[in-house]
């Protein structure tokens, strides 16, 4: 579909605690309260019919969280405004000891908490624990949490100065720059009189990558892929850029009839669309100078479509007169299949304009790709008459796709069917059959991620939903290796099969996997001194390297809870950047229970490595790879991405140093 819509109605309640709501149309509707001495709430309800439907609302006074804001020497900062990330209904302001207090925040959802104050940069709860990152904290019903202190960093900016193509300067645009990894997020900047912009604060914890955009009904940024080095507390100066005016397009569509069309969407690239007025004239705006392509769409019953046209519209300029002409639309249709006539699931199919050069991307026009489905059958809608080249899709060198010659395209008129494509399979075949272990019947609908795996690594090939009445599947693996297939349903726990060898040619079938109710795992973190551990992430990963999504945090009491874990053995690892990792081995997650899971970090013991060349003077930027009897087979190589900053750098400095101030004791 081209559009979708939300919609939106706010009410006040009145002294009994009632509000009307209208809505459009039938659906499952969410219902927001929000009123400031209560914390936020939201009810889900299915909405069918005219009749009247009764939502009830329980409000509650939620949690708190508190904690101090200071700059970076220590010193309290007054008058900071202290708030939950994207959610400023919730706003508390610093007193003179840079204490504040957030109330009536919804209970057992996590926020992460920011701190903003002028002449500083931002600042998150995370990022002084060692963590390089915001941290969410989860309020409790009726409960504060406590010490959620947030430090401000030195402030860091963004400057240049936008112009036309005539070289004037340009007032008023919302210039965006990117800056990652900056915990601030997107900060928009608008130019003054002289075309000049200053972004920010930023904080940044190490050099951040900066590109421009820019959101402007009137100009665009030209394509370019300038980025630049921004430093902590810096200024990066980006000097002049250059944007140019959008054009834009008028004209008429006309129905299939050949009698002005009122209800049609006009589309262009960008994309850029807009709706054809009673005497089906429109007015296409927006659009970048150069060739482009001009399309329109029916929006009555009947489908129907314009042929593209092509205009070349200058910068700031105006094409008129553009005539777009409705037809009823057709389909080409055929279907895929391997050497020995079985359907081939998961081919991307292409049709293009016939002798069109590639790539072929949206940014050019409308792109008709479809993936063939279980019996290898493609459709592919929405053309108007004319000859369409029909192939197999592959990924062009130069970005977006072009058609492989093998199988060789063809070329039919808009209406064709029954084409036949035959495509040796590169591999091989997963099949196999998904039924609860609850009822013993078949699972008719189910998600089945493929995972290929490098060494024992594994990477996420892709992902299908299947359905069917006998839980079967099957998918072609186009690519010869080691894979395995992860079932996702609802109601159940996920379940991994072990790996198989996939080569070409050959079908491997898994069997039944059975899906059963999901377990837990859940517990307390304490240091060596055993006292709680707070914001420390636990990651679970069992033998065929399933692992928790969203790894969660403990709360202050140093507790945890993993639900939705798969039954098996798994190896826990607990991450705090101000102690060593801690591991624990031989975990069985049993199906429908709850296993409990202490962990005890050791006391760390501090290393400095220094690294020398052959002439014994400094080596900088060599790189260290850590592991322990615990990790083992894995390394620091292989988790590095789940290192906090306060574990120290894996990089020698310029004096040759590596320092590692949490390895556990013992051997390293």
């Amino acid at each position: 579909g081209w559009f979708w819509s939300t919609y939106f109605d706010e009410q006040v309640t009145g002294p009994d605690g009632r509000a009307t709501i209208g809505v459009v149309g039938e659906g499952t509707f969410t219902v927001g309260v929000d009123h400031p001495a209560y914390a936020p709430a939201s009810v889900a309800k299915e909405i069918s019919g005219l009749d009247p439907v009764e939502v009830e609302v329980v409000l509650d006074h939620g949690g708190a969280i508190e904690g101090i804001v200071t700059d970076g020497a220590g010193s309290p900062v007054k008058g900071a405004r202290v708030h939950p990330r994207r959610h400023e209904a919730r706003v508390a302001s610093t007193d003179e000891k840079g204490h504040y207090r957030l109330e009536t925040l919804a209970a057992d959802r996590s926020v992460r908490v920011m701190a903003e104050a002028e002449g500083y940069g931002p600042g998150f709860f995370g990022d002084s624990l060692g963590w390089g990152e915001a941290v969410p904290v989860t309020p409790r019903s009726g409960q504060t949490v406590f010490g959620i202190d947030i430090v401000l960093g030195k402030p860091a900016w963004v400057e240049g100065r936008i112009v036309d193509e005539k070289g004037d300067p340009v007032e008023g645009l919302a210039v965006n720059p990117s800056v990652n990894p900056s915990f601030a997020g997107q900060m928009v900047s608008k130019t003054d009189n002289d075309g000049r912009f200053r972004a920010g604060p930023y904080t940044l914890g190490k050099t951040a990558v900066v590109s421009i955009s820019i959101d402007s009904p009137k100009y665009f940024l030209p394509e370019k892929d300038e980025q630049y080095d921004l430093e902590p507390g810096g200024t990066l100066k980006w000097g002049t850029i250059t944007v140019s005016a959008k054009s834009s397009v008028r004209g008429r569509v006309y129905g299939v009839d050949g009698t002005p069309e009122p209800k049609a969407t006009v589309i262009g690239q960008g994309p850029v669309w807009c709706g054809t007025k009673p005497d089906g004239t429109f007015e296409l705006t927006g659009l970048p100078p150069g060739e482009r392509w001009i399309t329109a769409w029916g929006r009555g019953e009947a489908a129907a479509r314009a042929p593209r046209t092509q205009v070349t519209v200058e910068a700031g300029g105006a094409v008129e007169g553009v005539e777009l002409h409705l037809r009823e639309t057709l389909k080409i249709a055929g279907r895929v299949r391997t050497p020995d006539n079985k359907p081939y699931l998961g081919a991307r199919v292409i049709v293009v304009t016939a002798g069109e050069e590639p790539p072929y991307n949206w940014d050019k026009g409308p792109l008709n790709l479809e993936t063939t489905g279980k019996d290898g059958s493609f459709e592919i809608g929405g053309l108007v008459e004319g000859e369409y080249d029909v192939g197999l899709a592959e990924w062009a060198d130069e970005g977006g796709f072009r058609v492989r010659e093998s199988p060789a395209p063809q070329t039919v008129r808009a209406g064709a069917d029954g084409l036949d494509f035959v495509l040796p399979i590169k591999g091989g075949v997963i099949e196999g059959k998904v039924v609860s272990r609850r009822t013993g019947l078949p699972v008719r609908k189910f998600d089945a991620r493929f995972w290929k795996y490098t060494f024992f690594i594994p990477q996420s090939w892709e992902s299908r939903t299947f359905e069917s009445a006998d839980g079967s599947f099957s998918f072609v693996i186009d690519e010869p290796g080691i894979y395995a297939v992860e079932i996702q349903a609802d109601g159940h726990a996920d379940v991994r099969t072990k790996t198989h060898k996939v080569e070409n040619g050959v079908s491997i079938d898994v069997g039944t996997i059975r899906l059963g109710d999901a377990g837990g795992v859940f517990g307390t973190v304490r240091d060596h001194a055993g006292g709680p551990v707070g914001w420390t992430k636990i990651h679970i990963l069992n033998q065929k390297m399933q692992t928790n999504w969203g790894a969660p945090y403990t709360f202050t009491d140093g507790t945890y809870e993993i639900d939705d874990v798969s039954p098996g053995k798994y190896t826990l690892f607990a991450v705090s950047p101000r102690h060593p990792l801690a591991i624990l081995r031989g975990l069985e997650v049993k199906e429908g229970e709850r296993l409990r899971s202490n962990v005890r970090f050791a006391a760390s013991a501090p290393l400095e490595i220094q690294v020398l060349d052959e002439s014994g003077s400094p080596l900088p930027g060599a790189e260290l790879i850590w592991t322990t009897p615990d990790l083992k087979p894995l390394d620091s190589s292989m988790a590095s991405a789940y290192e906090p900053p306060g574990y120290g750098s894996n990089t020698a400095d310029e004096s040759g140093v590596i320092r590692k101030p949490y390895f556990p004791e013992g051997e390293v």
